[in-house]
């Protein structure tokens, strides 16, 4: 898959940028590209212009030596594209992207939409050593630094796309094949030698700055950091709605397509 690409600070941001009306931009989740948000792209684009790309060190961005902030790259990339304010849509670490953005450039940002997000400067508790969760990363870890991407795929799918309370057997086996695809790709990417420069004050204490309306979305099956972050961002954003999606994960937009396309629709349309 390749569409474009944009000189930014360094490098060649690689995105896509479809359909015609008010401006959506989708980013995606650090265990996937631009790939992502495939299923979204015919709904979204019957009445939207649609944004999407990859972050450095992911897809086909490139991420060469020097400094850098997420945030920047999606204003520059907004900038080239001659987009002064659009919805932003995030997952994972694409919504703690979404979220630097729209605090540092609140005016920018219509509408906001945070898909199991993360969020700079929450403080996530330490594992136990014989916790699950933990065991489930340290094998992960353990089998990509050893070269072995197939089987750190499949646990990081598990992980991440089953959730902890489910087997594979228990999802859609397309949709468990699309995300093992996704994460897989993702594992095969030099993330590159750039320095990400960190937002201060931290994000989290900054939050009473967004000002566009922010749909707030979790996967009943996902992390309980991914809710209890769910619940600093709802507590600290002005205007919100906070929705649990049942029966999905950390990628309920590929899991739960329609319901989530419907979802996010109506939100953007409210």
């Amino acid at each position: 898959m390749q569409y474009q690409f944009a000189e930014i600070n360094g490098t060649q941001i690689h995105y896509d940028d479809q359909g015609a009306g008010t401006a959506v931009v989708f980013i995606h989740a650090g265990i996937a590209n631009l790939g992502m948000w495939d299923e979204q792209m015919a709904a979204f684009t019957e009445r939207h212009r649609v944004v999407r790309y990859d972050m450095r060190g992911w897809g086909q961005t490139a991420n060469p030596p020097g400094s850098f902030s997420d945030h920047d790259d999606l204003r520059q990339l907004l900038d080239q594209l001659g987009i002064e304010q659009a919805a932003v849509v995030g997952c994972s670490i694409g919504g703690q992207t979404a979220v630097e953005f729209a605090v540092t450039h609140p005016e920018r940002v219509s509408k906001l939409v945070l898909v199991c997000s993360g969020l700079g400067g929450y403080q996530y508790p330490d594992l136990l050593p014989d916790d699950p969760l933990m065991n489930l990363f340290q094998a992960a870890e353990e089998a990509a630094n050893r070269g072995d991407l197939d089987t750190a795929a499949e646990l990081e799918t598990h992980l991440w796309f089953d959730g902890l309370n489910r087997q594979p057997a228990q999802v859609a086996p397309d949709k468990r094949a699309r995300a093992y695809g996704l994460v897989r790709a993702a594992l095969g990417v030099a993330k590159g030698e750039g320095q990400r420069l960190p937002v201060e004050p931290p994000p989290i204490e900054q939050l009473g700055n967004i000002t566009a309306p922010t749909l707030i979305i979790v996967g009943a099956e996902d992390l309980p950091d991914t809710v209890d972050v769910a619940k600093a961002l709802a507590a600290g954003i002005g205007d919100t709605r906070r929705v649990t999606m049942a029966d999905t994960a950390h990628l309920p937009n590929i899991e739960k397509t329609a319901e989530f396309n419907q979802l996010v629709l109506d939100f953007l349309e409210a």
